[in-house]
């Protein structure tokens, strides 16, 4: 029975484990190609950009949503077609509470630091939720391998 790359990965992680040695984010990450892995990163930010050029948010599970702020209301202008149709939003990234220990969702400022952000702020914006098997096969890798490394990579960052 032929076994996938990360499940050998897994095994030999779990080994260790079972042997009492230590082992970090960095030990995973070194058992790929480091050409692979940014592949994976480049391709899941070209796909967070992608979104955003189309006016939609993006959902990364346990990581965040790269979304936009709510549409201020400016009533001023109201007779003039294109400046009453212009709706000025400002990207935002917002943590999941899920991303790292003690971190409530919120959004980062540069004044403020990260201040709490709740989702249902955000009106009238679809959501993409991050679809790994096609990003894997956009980079001709398997999604298993795809989800190992970005979920490392986060983990690393959380870390």
């Amino acid at each position: 029975m032929k076994h996938s790359f990360s499940t050998k990965i897994f095994k030999d992680t779990f080994k260790r484990i079972n042997n009492s040695q230590q082992v970090d984010r960095t030990y995973v990450l070194n058992n790929f190609n480091e050409t692979l892995i940014n592949n994976c990163w480049e391709v899941l930010s070209q796909s967070i950009l992608q979104n955003y050029q189309s006016g939609k948010a993006t959902l990364i599970p346990k990581f965040g949503t790269f979304t936009f702020t709510s549409i201020e209301l400016n009533l001023e202008g109201t007779t003039n077609q294109k400046t009453r149709d212009l709706k000025p939003r400002h990207p935002v990234f917002i943590i999941s509470s899920d991303f790292a220990e003690n971190l409530r969702p919120g959004i980062y400022t540069k004044t403020d630091g990260i201040i709490p952000y709740l989702q249902d702020k955000i009106n009238n914006i679809s959501i993409n939720k991050i679809n790994y098997s096609e990003l894997a096969l956009a980079i001709n890798t398997t999604k298993s391998e795809f989800c190992t490394i970005i979920e490392y990579i986060l983990k690393y960052i959380a870390e």
